[in-house]
């Protein structure tokens, strides 16, 4: 509180720095994870679209980490984190194109997007 030369009290608010939602990095329900331009991408697919899913998809949960802690979150219907570098941007547009159809999609062998375990894809 400032005092003024009146007696007048004023109050200056600062508002507390809004903390992150924690990240989720279990990966028990991820079905896929992997490195691209130096994030980790994990993300859960669903057989079809969703009302949990990104814009209606079939992704309904994505987590990109780096190594200078930049994140985006996608979890439980809501980005919990948005996108905010341009790298991020066009990471989150490619996954969603290739990856949040509403039928099966087949994963270009050339990307860097690999399936966490040989369950997940045919052989």
């Amino acid at each position: 509180m400032i005092e003024d030369q009146d007696g007048t009290l004023e109050a200056e608010f600062i508002p507390e720095k809004a903390q992150k939602p924690p990240l989720n990095l279990n990966t028990d329900d991820i079905t896929l994870d992997w490195q691209e331009e130096g994030y980790r991408i994990l993300l859960k697919q669903e057989a079809g679209p969703s009302d949990m899913g990104i814009d209606g998809g079939r992704i309904t949960r994505l987590v990109m980490v780096d190594d200078k802690e930049n994140t985006v979150n996608f979890d439980n219907g809501e980005w919990a984190e948005e996108p905010s570098l341009p790298i991020e941007h066009a990471l989150v547009d490619k996954v969603k194109s290739e990856l949040n159809g509403t039928h099966e999609q087949e994963v270009d062998q050339a990307t860097d997007i690999t399936p966490k375990n040989d369950l997940d894809h045919d052989i």
